[in-house]
């Protein structure tokens, strides 16, 4: 497959932390696609699965051949063998989900902004989810300190802060 940046929409992107020349985009209805080489040449890694609204991407953290994507339905999808094959991972019911982040200290830490639905963590590696903060109740983005991991940003329908690795979110109002 070929793929050529300007056609389309590429709606995110994600990089690997330990290889700077490789990297994942994805589409709002292309699905995903991935270079090796700098976006010199692409590989497309979703030509056989019929969901190809991708919202948002994530290369773990942990793991180059781990691959996380969000959707336009409120699910997650994820590969553990580079993209090779999918798996649904979680469902959250509906909404897009916006943002997918697994905290740099602890691979069984991950969280998930989904709009219209609520900022949501999991501190078992994905086999329970829970709302954030009560007042969640719509999410658009989250990230890590880059200078230190306990300290978490979300926001959504408000702003929510957590100093401990995000086992609590206190909201700013």
């Amino acid at each position: 497959s070929t793929f050529t940046l300007g056609e389309g929409r590429i709606t995110t992107v994600s990089l690997d932390n330990y290889d700077v020349n490789h990297f994942n985009v994805g589409g709002d209805t292309g699905g995903i696609w991935e270079s090796y080489d700098y976006g010199q040449s692409w590989s497309v890694l979703t030509d056989d699965y019929t969901r190809l609204n991708v919202r948002s991407l994530l290369i773990s953290p942990h793991d180059s051949s781990e691959f996380y994507w969000g959707s336009t339905d409120g699910l997650i999808f994820r590969s553990v063998d580079g993209g090779n094959t999918w798996s649904e991972f979680t469902d959250f019911t509906s909404g897009d989900v916006l943002k997918i982040r697994i905290s740099p200290d602890n691979p069984s830490v991950m969280f998930a902004a989904v709009e219209f639905n609520g900022i949501y963590k999991t501190l078992d590696g994905g086999a329970n989810w829970s709302l954030i903060h009560s007042n969640s109740v719509t999410g658009y983005d989250l990230e890590f300190d880059p200078n230190n991991a306990n300290n978490i940003m979300a926001t959504g329908n408000s702003v929510f802060m957590s100093r401990d690795g995000g086992v609590t979110f206190t909201e700013d109002t």
